[in-house]
């Protein structure tokens, strides 16, 4: 296991330690921390088969049993993630973007995953005509008030990098 990644472990079990502390009153963490994710949002989560799956599901299912830390995955609509927790029906969510908006109604452990947007093309095929080359999509922005599920407005900036 490399460093960074032990790293990133330890920063979710401490995370998920410090949850378990908070929310339970300060009692020791031996009730099972309930942790809500969207039910379907391949490949982070997903509800399958009547259990969680997906990378994001298996990092913070690690870190927890490494930590001796018992949790219980809630499946639920993306747009309900960020309400289990006013309404009692978990303990923390994830996986959630920190963003402006979301900060001062989280307490965000540091990230344990980082992920980038690309546009990506089929191999040897060359760029969609009418995109022009991806090098000159370099410096261009575009804002999109559509964001399934967690009506915030983003902004994106396009980079062309090779």
């Amino acid at each position: 296991m490399s460093i960074g990644n032990a790293l990133a472990i330890r920063q979710i079990l401490v995370s998920i330690v410090l949850l378990c502390w908070v929310w339970r009153g300060g009692q020791a963490a031996a009730e099972t921390v309930r942790i809500a994710y969207p039910e379907v949002f391949p490949p982070f989560t997903e509800f399958k088969d009547g259990k969680a799956e997906g990378l994001s599901v298996d990092i913070v299912g690690a870190a927890a049993k490494r930590g001796g830390i018992e949790i219980e995955f809630v499946p639920v609509p993306f747009e309900q993630v960020q309400r289990t927790l006013e309404d009692g029906r978990a303990d923390a969510v994830f996986p959630l973007t920190i963003n402006p908006e979301r900060l001062p109604m989280f307490d965000f452990s540091n990230p344990f995953l980082v992920t980038g947007g690309a546009l990506f093309v089929r191999a040897p095929s060359t760029t969609p005509e009418g995109l022009g080359p991806l090098a000159d999509w370099s410096a261009r922005r575009f804002h999109s008030e559509k964001c399934t599920g967690c009506g915030i407005a983003h902004r994106y900036e396009l980079r062309g990098e090779p």
